[in-house]
């Protein structure tokens, strides 16, 4: 009786899921069974009689056009290190930059590529009115532990490329790394721009071409490589450039406390300065999500620029992060 009764609390989001095949809305069932342990949960579309499953209290829609890797692969480091944004509030609006935390307020919004749904807490507790964290792995599952307590929130397992939403629904959306990640990366923000209401706003966080001369030319060979091993070995092999990693971001801030122009010229110099502000934790997961992706993309600012003049905004700021990857706002979706 738990597993209906936790979802049950949250039923009043269920009005806002659409069936991903036809955007019609959906109904609820409960199949009693002798034993609670095997009641079964799910959702049926009215118009197409498509069925979904709730499992673990997460509603799973339509499987991703993403190969079962990179599904596999998030999934497994999104449970791994399932509580290393708790504490990061700071670097979340860093990632959204120029979002500040009086932008969330009263806002229904999509955490697109939720991971452990940690982000999503955040955007809750920074006074959004709703809060749905979209994935296609099983990392949904500790989405849900992460923001159970918080009624506003709703985690599901579905494909950004058929979410299940109807479009013009979200205020806000924001997708944290994972653009970089999609076989389909316009489709992908074509998407997430039908999903918004007019006057509704997207940030973005991706790899950056520029700036990353050194990643592309020594990890990414070494990622490719990995990409042929389960997440498990790439998890023990990334144990010592994890080490390594936070060695060097600590001699980079000393470096750059003691040198502005030192800093400058070292390879990643502000972005291993920055890094070493955090636990050795944040900063294992940052080396571990770099090399367990099957692909990985760099985006130039100029093949941004040019993706957003299909999009109609009213502004879209393009800004640095550390000097190696790209933050885009774009600001009031017009009619």
């Amino acid at each position: 009786m738990l597993l209906y009764y936790t979802f049950t609390m949250k039923k009043r989001y269920l009005k806002y899921l659409k069936c991903p095949k036809c955007k019609h809305d959906l109904n609820y069932y409960k199949e009693a069974n002798e034993k609670p342990e095997s009641i079964k949960e799910y959702l049926k579309c009215n118009n197409c009689s498509s069925e979904y499953p709730i499992k673990q209290n997460v509603p799973i829609f339509e499987e991703s056009e993403f190969d079962k890797k990179t599904e596999r692969n998030f999934g497994y480091s999104w449970n791994i290190f399932s509580d290393i944004y708790k504490k990061e509030k700071t670097d979340f609006l860093n990632w959204v930059y120029p979002v500040k935390e009086n932008f969330f307020n009263d806002k229904i919004i999509l955490d697109a590529g939720c991971g452990n749904g940690l982000h999503a807490r955040m955007a809750s507790e920074f006074g959004a009115k709703t809060v749905f964290g979209l994935d296609l792995s099983s990392a949904v599952y500790s989405a849900h532990q992460n923001t159970k307590d918080l009624e506003n929130i709703q985690i599901v397992k579905g494909n950004l490329y058929s979410p299940p939403f109807e479009d013009n629904f979200f205020d806000y959306i924001y997708s944290i790394g994972v653009l970089q990640h999609l076989p389909l990366k316009e489709k992908a923000i074509e998407v997430m721009y039908d999903l918004l209401k007019t006057g509704g706003s997207l940030s973005l966080w991706v790899y950056g071409y520029e700036g990353t001369f050194f990643v592309r030319t020594f990890i990414e060979p070494i990622r490719k490589l990995l990409s042929f091993f389960p997440p498990f070995i790439i998890f023990i092999l990334s144990v010592i450039p994890a080490v390594s990693f936070y060695i060097i971001a600590k001699i980079y801030k000393i470096a750059c406390k003691l040198s502005k122009k030192l800093c400058k010229f070292l390879p990643l110099g502000e972005y291993f300065s920055y890094m070493a502000d955090f636990p050795f934790k944040y900063q294992f997961n940052t080396v571990f999500d770099q090399l367990v992706a099957p692909r990985s993309y760099f985006f130039k600012k100029e093949e941004l620029e040019a993706i957003f003049k299909s999009f109609k905004f009213q502004e879209v700021i393009i800004t640095p992060r550390n000097n190696m990857s790209w933050r885009i706002f774009a600001k009031e979706k017009l009619s």
